[in-house]
């Protein structure tokens, strides 16, 4: 079974000792956003494009290739942002 991509992002963060206090300080990303992405969680969000963007910057912050990590959302998710 293939991760999700909030899995990814997570285990990528624990693996290098990260708390989110350190990731939000070094992205200037607030950490309501970052466990919103390792939670899987996009309704904070207020629009796929920066969900994606946060993603990218993400991946590559913690050293993943960001082209498949993205592809990782968009396999979980669509690419597109729920409008519940």
């Amino acid at each position: 079974m293939l991760p999700k991509i909030s899995e990814v992002l997570l285990k990528a963060r624990q693996s290098k000792y990260l708390t989110l206090g350190q990731v939000e300080k070094s992205l200037k990303i607030q950490v309501k956003f970052l466990k919103a992405l390792e939670s899987g969680d996009f309704k904070i969000f207020s629009s796929d494009v920066q969900i994606q963007g946060f993603i990218k910057n993400y991946a590559v912050y913690l050293g993943l290739n960001p082209i498949d990590v993205l592809a990782f959302y968009r396999r979980d998710f669509g690419g597109l942002k729920s409008k519940d």
